[in-house]
């Protein structure tokens, strides 16, 4: 998997799968809840997707 990006992950997945925005954002924080970055890390990553779900609450709808 040389040259992938999560994001290109997550759209590969996403797309023919037909998430909502939803289920793509419990599908990348159950991304970050899984890998081993340390916690730190994992809080500031989990807290950008929920700013981004904040900012435009209709991905929730």
């Amino acid at each position: 998997m040389f040259g992938a990006t999560l994001d290109g992950e997550h759209l590969a997945v996403a797309e023919p799968l037909r998430l909502t925005a939803a289920e793509i954002a419990r599908f990348a924080t159950n991304t970050v809840e899984a890998s081993f970055l340390p916690s730190a890390d994992k809080n500031v990553l989990l807290t950008e997707i929920e700013e981004i779900l904040l900012q435009d609450p209709e991905l929730l709808a």
